[in-house]
């Protein structure tokens, strides 16, 4: 046979004669189970491993459904909050006589403050409950929200927009860590 270029000479006979050794010992995945354990074939039980076993569940159906539904309007939420302020620019622009640079301004001022909370929270997640942090962030996130909506200035309204960024920050990272530990092992996604 002709050698592997890629192998280089050493490379191809430590290959080749690896494939001798493995053809030479024909020695079955059974063979070798006997001769651990010193026990027939037939009397082995298979070993199941359920990933469920440690999982209790101690939360009611209702209060599951309620969890999963307050879950699943929060992601309503925030996609409907990451999507809306686009659709108003030209508003916006009438309304507080600014330009198409500041009203990018909200966005990444936003985005910014989110990413900025984001890190941290992830931490501070696994010191305080979060539950609580969770609806720290909640209040933060609706409560910039409704500043955005009765803005009277453009400030006022960064502001808020601001303060929106870090319920999200605090609020996203902590959503998803909360859905992993309250689901069994199997039906996480």
């Amino acid at each position: 046979s002709v050698p592997s270029p890629c192998l280089g000479r050493v490379g191809f006979i430590f290959a080749q004669s690896m494939a001798e050794v493995v053809v030479e010992s024909e020695v079955t995945q059974n063979d070798i189970m006997y001769e651990v354990d010193n026990t027939p074939q037939q009397d082995k039980q298979e070993l199941v491993i359920d990933p469920d076993e440690g999982f209790l569940e101690t939360r009611s159906n209702r209060r599951q459904y309620m969890e999963f539904s307050l879950m699943c309007l929060c992601n309503v939420a925030w996609t409907i909050d990451a999507a809306i302020l686009p659709i108003f620019f030209t508003e916006f622009q009438v309304l507080f006589g600014v330009g198409q640079t500041s009203l990018s301004l909200l966005a990444s001022a936003k985005g910014w403050a989110e990413a900025l909370f984001a890190f941290p929270c992830g931490f501070v997640g696994e010191l305080l409950p979060r539950p609580l942090l969770v609806g720290l962030g909640m209040l933060s996130w609706s409560s910039g929200l409704m500043l955005c909506s009765v803005a009277w200035s453009f400030e006022v309204l960064f502001v808020g927009r601001v303060l929106n960024g870090v319920g999200l920050g605090i609020v996203q990272p902590l959503l998803l860590s909360m859905l992993a530990d309250k689901s069994r092992p199997t039906k996480r996604g």
